[in-house]
């Protein structure tokens, strides 16, 4: 093997340096031997061989690079080619052409199952809000119908009301011209009862209340100060007595004539 050309010994040695090969360390001579030969091409020459496949041949030990011989395809406008299906996986196992046809009978036969599953379910819902609403219409539909008879009944009943007091409008008309010429008519004489149980039930409660009025009037004029206590404690004895026997009466009447307790 030939060895490299070395570079040329330098022959302005730096300073305080002696120039590559001539110092007293290397003996005196150079390390590698020279070779006599063509130098170092420059680039101005041109010099350098060209770059073809006889340079870089078997007999520089390095193989060209190969040709560029393969093209590019598009993989959107390529055609499918492969014979990698189900069907051909199916028959790669063994499975005859009945039993792939079985086999994709059942899978359609579940698949539909499923969503024929899923469409009843949706509109079994929709069924039962729809039912839910109707149920709903009807009671509103019949609470209506009574609250209509309940208008016409009280329609009626307002009807037979107005013509009965049109109807008595004369006479209380005919009345009031009557009283108007004659004196005037106590109060006690214008409240007629039906019974006489009623009256003495009437003038009683009216006589007791009065003495609920004489009994506030009193206790109003002592806090004041204008009766002193020995006349107010008389005289709310007096009608305490007669209050509470007033009481028992209106109780007694009450009872006589079916009325409840108004003390009670």
């Amino acid at each position: 093997m030939t060895q490299p050309t070395p570079y040329p010994p330098t022959t302005t040695p730096a300073t305080g340096y002696p120039p590559y090969g001539q110092g007293s360390g290397y003996g005196g001579t150079t390390p590698y031997p020279l070779t006599s030969g063509t130098s170092y091409p420059t680039p101005s020459l041109g010099g350098y061989p060209p770059q073809t496949a006889a340079n870089y041949g078997s007999s520089s030990g390095y193989l060209g690079y190969p040709p560029a011989t393969s093209t590019y395809t598009n993989p959107a406008t390529a055609t499918t080619t492969s014979t990698d299906t189900p069907l051909n996986r199916q028959k790669s196992f063994g499975l005859s052409d009945e039993e792939i046809k079985n086999s994709l009978h059942s899978a359609v036969e579940d698949k539909m199952k499923r969503r024929l599953k899923d469409i009843f379910s949706t509109h079994t819902a929709e069924m039962d809000v729809l039912r839910k609403t109707q149920q709903d219409l009807n009671d509103g539909q019949a609470k209506l119908d009574k609250m209509a008879a309940t208008i016409d009944t009280e329609s009626e009943e307002c009807e037979k009301a107005i013509s009965l007091l049109t109807s008595k409008l004369p006479e209380l008309k005919e009345e009031m011209e009557k009283r108007s010429n004659e004196e005037e008519l106590p109060i006690e004489d214008a409240i007629e009862t039906t019974a006489p149980i009623y009256k003495q039930l009437l003038l009683s409660f009216a006589e007791e209340q009065a003495i609920e009025d004489a009994l506030y009037i009193l206790g109003d004029s002592l806090r004041r100060e204008v009766i002193e206590i020995e006349p107010y404690l008389k005289k709310v004895r007096d009608l305490s007595r007669k209050q509470f026997m007033l009481r028992a009466l209106i109780q007694k009447c009450r009872e006589k004539a079916g009325l409840s307790d108004v003390y009670s």
